[in-house]
């Protein structure tokens, strides 16, 4: 699919990672599955197994290929941002999962803090620390939320970088803090039904 979205140059569909897709196939499949009753031929423990195999050489592999040498030229300047982002991180995604998650905060908090402080597989790579057995629908659930994550980030981008291009910073600025109340907003009306139905104590 990201081959066919290259080869014709078809904007915005050709920069969502391939975790979307294979994300949105998963469930399609999950989805005929049910439908056609053959979801008696999954087994969970197997497909776990897989899931924890295949997750693991994908975190080897963004290992291995992160730029050292540009890492190391910009080691002042990339020390200073990441102590202070880090302070920050910690304490929202702490507290933030802490109130808001009604089940397993602490290996939901734990995975977002990975992927604000690094990326999709850094998220992915903390999750196994705490949940080395996938028990948890953690891992089900990030997949689900990164990928619609990623629909959006890559609508906002090339928008946010033509209204500072031709309207300046606090036009841009201004996209951005739209956004964020507007996921505010959502947070504290969906935590509030939550509560209202017992779901939250």
């Amino acid at each position: 699919v990201t081959y066919l979205f290259d080869k014709y140059n078809i904007l915005l569909l050709n920069s969502i990672p391939e975790w979307a897709y294979a994300i949105l196939l998963m469930y399609l499949v999950w989805w005929l599955m049910m439908k056609y009753k053959l979801d008696w031929i999954v087994d969970v423990g197997t497909k776990t197994k897989i899931s924890s195999a295949l997750m693991e050489y994908a975190i080897v592999a963004s290992i291995i290929s992160l730029p050292l040498q540009a890492v190391f030229t910009f080691v002042v300047p990339i020390v200073v941002m990441v102590t202070g982002g880090l302070i920050l991180t910690v304490t929202l995604a702490y507290f933030l999962s802490r109130k808001f998650f009604a089940d397993h905060w602490f290996e939901r908090g734990v995975t977002i803090l990975g992927t604000n402080t690094g990326v999709f597989l850094t998220g992915l790579l903390l999750l196994t620390m705490v949940d080395p057995d996938m028990k948890s629908p953690v891992l089900r659930d990030y997949s689900l939320s990164y990928s619609i994550n990623s629909v959006i980030s890559f609508i906002l981008f090339p928008l946010s970088f033509f209204l500072l291009i031709n309207h300046g910073f606090m036009s841009g600025l201004s996209l951005y803090a739209v956004v964020l109340i507007i996921f505010i907003v959502l947070l504290l009306l969906t935590h509030r039904k939550n509560k209202q139905e017992g779901v939250i104590s």
